[in-house]
């Protein structure tokens, strides 16, 4: 009975350094799509859905109190040069120009940018707070082939939403 306790004890241990390696596995692919420029402290949230070829999803990072304090300074301008992915070449990494985020929920461009929170299962509440965020001035997007990117400094956050 002790060794089967124990082989079942290296199971569970197993399971949990492999559980453990996924994560930050997940964690490094999605802030190798964060611009370089972008910088942040840590991740709130990840939430996504796919299988080998296609997914959506949202990778929620926290802003680092020197981003802030730059879109603070300089409000949009700080964020010109954040176009290409930290870990991505080519156009799949590109974003386009920044711009103001527009309200959700009008059947329009930001709709789009924010599928891929709900579609990759974020967490409710804090897809309410990042809706709610970008109905206010001050938030900023850009977007790339299938994914965007959300800055809201008044959530200290930055969200990479995916589709596809």
């Amino acid at each position: 009975m002790r060794t089967g306790g124990s082989v079942l004890l290296v199971i569970a241990g197993l399971v949990a350094v492999l559980c453990m390696a996924y994560q930050f596995a997940q964690f490094r692919w999605y802030l190798g799509a964060l611009p370089a420029q972008i910088e942040v402290d840590g991740v709130v949230a990840i939430a996504d859905s796919g299988g080998i070829r296609e997914g959506c999803g949202a990778a929620v990072f926290a802003l680092s109190r020197g981003m802030l304090d730059r879109l603070q300074d300089r409000g949009m301008a700080a964020l010109m040069d954040a176009r290409q992915g930290r870990a991505r070449s080519g156009t799949h990494g590109a974003f386009g120009a920044w711009q103001e985020a527009a309200p959700a929920g009008r059947g329009g461009a930001m709709d789009l940018h924010l599928s891929g929170m709900d579609c990759g299962g974020l967490d409710e509440a804090l897809q309410q707070r990042i809706i709610t965020a970008v109905a206010q001035p001050g938030a900023y997007v850009a977007t790339a082939q299938e994914s965007s990117l959300i800055v809201i400094p008044s959530l200290q956050i930055v969200v990479l939403s995916f589709i596809g």
